[in-house]
């Protein structure tokens, strides 16, 4: 499992904390636009300039949003961005 910061510390990173528990356990940190400190739950949030681009980003926010956000993440240089779609899918599954 690879540590990763989630890219929104709201309403949908609420709902992948509750419905993916195991994707959850890998977030170390949640950081967006803006963000300067505190704690979303259990994870502190970070600035986005404190994340490194090796770091695995986890698009956190609405459905609507997340290729956006995905496609922003990417140019900004973080390598690996994750949506996920797939990783609720997978979840469900087991």
């Amino acid at each position: 499992e690879t540590p990763a910061v989630c890219f929104g510390a709201s309403e949908a990173a609420g709902l992948l904390r509750a419905y993916a528990p195991e994707t959850w356990n890998c977030v170390r940190a949640c950081s967006f636009d803006g963000a300067s400190g505190g704690r979303f739950g259990a994870v502190p949030i970070v600035p986005l300039h404190d994340v490194s681009a090796r770091e695995a980003f986890l698009v956190g926010v609405r459905p609507r949003d997340q290729e956006g956000v995905a496609s922003r993440l990417s140019a900004l240089g973080f390598d690996r961005v994750v949506t996920w779609y797939d990783l609720v899918d997978e979840e469900l599954e087991s």
